[in-house]
């Protein structure tokens, strides 16, 4: 006999296991650990806007990773 546990009851383990990744997330191009590192400066605010555009600018696959993580993959979800 198997038990029916209600969506209320269960663990955030359980629920975890059956979400799945974000499509958007699943084809990131790969990082090296500079790119990381810049990606963690700028999130912990050690790495100002115009530094940071300027990093984008100058690298191109930086740039396409931020641009695949940050770009909303619903169209209905864009503002402008």
């Amino acid at each position: 006999m198997t038990s029916h546990i209600p969506v209320s009851e269960k663990t955030p383990e359980s629920a975890s296991q059956t979400r799945q990744a974000p499509t958007a997330t699943m084809h990131l191009p790969p990082l090296t650990n500079e790119q990381r590192r810049l990606l963690e400066a700028y999130r912990l605010g050690r790495l100002d806007e115009w530094r940071f555009q300027e990093c984008l600018r100058d690298d191109p696959a930086l740039s396409d990773y931020v641009h695949k993580l940050c770009r909303p993959s619903d169209p209905s979800a864009r503002t402008h």
